[in-house]
């Protein structure tokens, strides 16, 4: 359910920044700062995003737990629309969806844009999952922690509109 500020503050926010674990909204001025942790962030946006995002992600206390669990939503949901085993992951799994020549998904009109895709997903499983996935991460802020839950949100939208090869 959305939550509406009221008043608006539409207009009124000048800067964001995020440290110690929040991200601050600064408001015009005689208005204040507005400090809000990923997790707000995530209930804010919850009526755009994936419901299973929302539940797997809206409670974990850790960056790495949240990144960790929403790719999890990711690499689950690519597995079943091309039958991978589980044994398939990371950036093997995206080569059997994406890679131009044997993947068995479709996105894209041209070659470029087809590789595009393939690179997106690689690149976003290489430098936003493996990070948290194989290390403890204390340099992320409430903000990119909700930027990355985002993109991942963007990526499962993108894989709903991909075709499976016939052939």
């Amino acid at each position: 359910m959305p939550v509406d500020i009221i008043p608006p503050i539409e207009g009124i926010v000048q800067k964001v920044s995020s440290s110690s674990g929040t991200t601050a909204f600064q408001l015009a001025e005689g208005v204040g700062v507005l400090e809000v942790k990923f997790r707000k962030l995530i209930q804010l946006a919850s009526p755009f995003l994936d419901k299973e995002i929302v539940e797997e992600c809206i409670n974990k206390e850790k960056a790495e737990d949240v990144i960790t669990s929403a790719f999890r939503i990711l690499e689950e949901r690519i597995r079943k629309k091309i039958g991978a085993s589980y044994e398939r992951s990371g950036v093997d799994l995206i080569n059997d969806a994406f890679n131009l020549k044997s993947g068995k998904l479709i996105m894209g009109k041209t070659d470029s844009e087809k590789e595009g895709v393939f690179h997106l997903y690689r690149g976003s499983i290489m430098f936003l999952r493996n990070p948290p996935a194989h290390r403890f991460i204390d340099d992320y802020t409430e903000f990119e922690i909700f930027e990355i839950v985002i993109h991942v949100n963007l990526l499962l939208n993108i894989l709903d509109k991909c075709t499976v090869k016939t052939n």
